[in-house]
This record gives structure tokens, sequence and C-alpha cells, in this order.
């Protein structure tokens, strides 16, 4: 591999691991409050919506 190809694959990585752990910091140790789940669910296209014939 070419040193400029490294360089950039190595500064790439430096930065998205940087923010990975700043997020998994802040989930982890910097909540004041619990997190709030939000819940979705699927409804298939028969049931959402009564039909017309």
């Amino acid at each position: 591999m070419s040193e400029a190809f490294m360089r950039w694959f190595v500064v790439s990585a430096v930065l998205v691991g940087s923010l990975h752990a700043g997020e998994a910091f802040h989930l982890l140790f910097d909540s004041s409050e619990p997190a709030q789940t939000e819940l979705f669910a699927a409804t298939p296209t028969e049931e959402a919506a009564p039909s017309r014939s």
C-alpha cells in the first residue's frame, strides 16, 4: 500500500474510533436522566386501515 493511503486510513480510523468512544462515554457516564426508549410496532397493511370494499 502507498504511504498516503495508509496515512489516510489510520487518520480515518482514529477519527471514527474517537467518535464511537465519545458516544459510548456519553451514554454510559454522562447521562443525568434515564434514557427514553421508544417502541415502534410494524402493522400489516391489511390491519392498518379498514377496507373500502
